[in-house]
């Protein structure tokens, strides 16, 4: 599943810039990605044959496109973690995160690794943008085909509840 990638992703960035966080966001982005690889195997057609081409996702512009999303989404975070303190981080994370939960977690790390919010903050802040990620897969598959949005709310359901147990577990171990 592509949320279980995201997750893998979001857990790498983490990870490398922002190792004292990985054990608090590691829980829940681990959830993540163990559930999303369990429903996939659980649902796959194995029988199924796919003919995909893949271009490859690097190119300046691609780089360019990401720097210019992470500026724009680190200025507003700072922006309302500043003028509105914890809540109005988490609220920018979750907004932030209909767009680019890569963005979001990057953010947190930045601002985790300056001082400016805690790393359980930081980690608030990557799991909901990834809950909000999720949201908009929900919509983009019910604009694709009415007939995925039940499985793909099910599944998105299981995964945004694993995290959130993640974290709730992590908060207890750390």
């Amino acid at each position: 599943m592509a949320d279980a990638a995201m997750a893998v992703r979001n857990l790498a960035i983490l990870v490398v810039f922002l190792p004292a966080s990985a054990l608090g966001v590691g829980l829940p982005l681990g959830f993540i990605t163990l559930e999303g690889i369990a429903l996939a195997l659980y649902d796959t057609d194995w029988e199924g044959k796919i003919d995909l081409e893949f271009d490859s996702p690097f190119s300046s512009r691609n780089a360019l496109k990401f720097g210019t999303l992470f500026l724009l989404v680190l200025v507003l975070t700072a922006g309302a973690q500043d003028f509105f303190g914890k809540s109005g981080f988490l609220l920018s994370s979750f907004l932030s995160g209909l767009v680019s939960s890569g963005t979001t977690t990057t953010t947190a790390e930045t601002l985790a690794t300056t001082g400016l919010i805690s790393n359980v903050t930081a980690t608030r802040g990557i799991l909901l943008g990834m809950l909000s990620s999720i949201l908009v897969k929900i919509g983009l598959a019910a604009s694709i085909n009415r007939s995925l949005l039940s499985p793909v709310v099910r599944k998105s359901a299981y995964l945004s509840l694993i995290g959130v147990l993640g974290d709730a577990l992590s908060v207890q171990l750390l």
